[in-house]
């Protein structure tokens, strides 16, 4: 466990080292969000009793979703695995005295988690900033903690089914079919919005 740890934290390090990406990325959660908020607002003003949540609901967990955004993305760049599997080079890792399936889970769980630890947090500050109308409420302690707990099995089960998509790779010559089908697949299934 402690071999997985390590490589766990060793990927989050390389992934918290782009800071310039990092504040595009922020950019960016911030202005789609406020984009969907707007866009909602308009909604809720010509008949906000057709919806089932708040826009108080809306916004905060519109503000969630996008500090959130890369965590429970199926498809997500793990290129190093791609490209392993790719060239040959996974038969290396093979023969290491360390499973390639625990390997693989805490490299793909790290390249999520580094950046949402970057993003997450000032998207939630800013969010918190904005205009009262569109600030986000957090809920009570003990929503807060369910929260946590779902997003950590969310977390787990996003990064199995993109282990399962990766080792669908073994059997086919490019990975660019079955990741269409895994994108098409989740976003019918999965898409929040």
């Amino acid at each position: 466990m402690k071999v997985y740890f390590s490589l766990f934290y060793i990927r989050v390090l390389n992934g918290l080292q782009y800071r310039t990406v990092v504040i595009g990325a922020i950019l960016t959660r911030f202005v789609w969000g406020m984009m969907e908020i707007l866009a909602f607002n308009a909604l809720y003003r010509t008949d906000g009793t057709a919806f089932v949540m708040t826009f108080s609901e809306t916004v905060s967990y519109i503000w969630m979703q996008q500090a959130l955004y890369v965590l429970f993305q199926v498809v997500y760049s793990d290129r190093e695995i791609v490209a392993s599997i790719n060239d040959g080079s996974v038969a290396y890792e093979l023969v290491r005295p360390i499973k390639l399936y625990n390997n693989w889970f805490a490299q793909c769980m790290a390249n999520r988690i580094s950046p949402t630890l970057l993003n997450c947090m000032p998207v939630l500050i800013i969010a918190a900033l904005v205009q009262p109308k569109y600030r986000i409420h957090f809920p009570p302690s003990v929503n807060l903690v369910l929260f946590l707990i779902s997003a950590i099995l969310a977390l787990a089960l996003v990064v199995a089914l993109a282990l399962i998509m990766h080792i669908s790779m073994f059997y086919t010559t490019s990975p660019r079919g079955i990741r269409i089908i895994v994108t098409a697949v989740t976003t019918f299934f999965f898409r929040e919005e």
